[in-house]
């Protein structure tokens, strides 16, 4: 679920790193994930019918499907072309375009009302990462739109590449290194879990989208 590439590693090897995830990325489909059914049962809470989603490293599509299904238009958009493949035939749905792209190179001149980065963020060089979020923020985003992500804890991410197998590229987030990166972007938090002590949870908003909130309480 890959939407950028480390500057030390190629595109060819990315593609082909998650072109072979896919036997491992079924097991999302068992329903038995706790960081998809955290993200679905919090994604439950904010996307709307008819709202404009990009879904960034859809990997598989379940998270996709579950936002179509909540009645939302989801852009889907992965690297791998064999996981968008698998995603077509079995996250299926009318309101899902799966599109074939790493997101640094994706274009469109839709304005999302959501983007969604569920398990994504940490497999991309963050100074990849922070380009790419300027440019979609500029081009596809206005000040009602609402950010997801969800992403391991910087703490066990780490203990992960230091006694695990980490994917091709797995950086670790500290809470305030991406709530800054984020705030940067005029982008604020307004919910922050952490779950499971291994998984960090955030929805960012505008600043404007948060005056407009005050406003309307006072």
């Amino acid at each position: 679920m890959l939407i950028g590439v480390f500057m030390s590693v190629g595109t060819d090897e990315v593609i082909n790193y998650y072109n072979n995830m896919l036997p491992k990325m079924e097991w999302y489909h068992s329903g038995n994930n706790a960081r998809l059914n955290r993200a679905n049962r919090s994604l439950f809470h904010i996307i709307k019918p008819k709202m404009s989603v990009l879904d960034v490293g859809c990997g598989t599509g379940i998270t996709s499907s579950h936002m179509a299904m909540l009645g939302a238009n989801v852009t889907a958009v992965d690297i791998s072309p064999v996981l968008i493949d698998y995603a077509k035939k079995n996250s299926h749905h009318e309101n899902i375009e799966y599109i074939v792209s790493d997101i640094s190179k994706f274009y469109s001149n839709k304005k999302f009302d959501a983007i969604v980065f569920v398990d994504v963020i940490e497999h991309i060089e963050k100074s990849s990462f922070v380009a790419t979020l300027d440019r979609l923020l500029k081009s596809n985003s206005s000040s009602s739109t609402v950010i997801y992500v969800n992403i391991p804890n910087g703490d066990f991410l780490d203990h992960v590449n230091e006694n695990g197998e980490p994917q091709i590229i797995d950086l670790s987030y500290r809470v305030g290194e991406l709530v800054n990166i984020f705030n940067w972007h005029d982008f604020r938090p307004i919910h922050m879990f952490i779950y499971d002590m291994q998984y960090n949870e955030f929805v960012f908003a505008t600043k404007t989208f948060l005056c407009d909130y005050y406003k309307s309480k006072f």
